[in-house]
């Protein structure tokens, strides 16, 4: 009597599906983990990017403190301490300080009087629960 086997059994049917699971499970647990980290990461290199351009901004500004093509005398770093610093410098070339421009315009004389502050956050943040996938 000839046996003719075809096809699977049940058992390695379930075998084989147990190890399909592990395998996507693990797979799964791997793609979560770059995920998260792919978020994290985007997110740092969004803030600095944004500390980066603060700073060029700032060293722009320190740079032109004192600008005083007349001769004149009346700009420089005016007040500099822990938390900010204030300068002045003649950009527009006239000799004069001018006035800070407070209705929002973008005109030359605003950027005559330069302040530059920053707040220290002693708050820190909660760390983050660990998650089990």
């Amino acid at each position: 009597m000839k046996k003719n086997k075809k096809g699977f059994t049940v058992l390695e049917l379930v075998i084989s599906l147990g190890i399909m699971s592990i395998a996507l499970t693990s797979i799964y647990g791997l793609y979560m983990t770059y995920v998260r980290v792919y978020t994290t990461e985007g997110v740092t290199s969004r803030v600095q990017q944004g500390v980066r351009a603060g700073i060029n901004m700032m060293v722009r500004d320190i740079r032109m403190a004192g600008l005083d093509p007349e001769g004149v005398g009346n700009f420089g770093i005016v007040e500099a301490n822990a938390q900010s610093i204030r300068i002045t410098a003649d950009r527009d070339m006239d000799g004069d300080l001018d006035e800070p421009d407070i209705s929002g315009g973008s005109g030359e004389s605003n950027l005559e009087q330069i302040v530059h502050r920053h707040q220290l956050l002693w708050r820190r943040l909660p760390k983050a629960k660990p998650r089990v996938c």
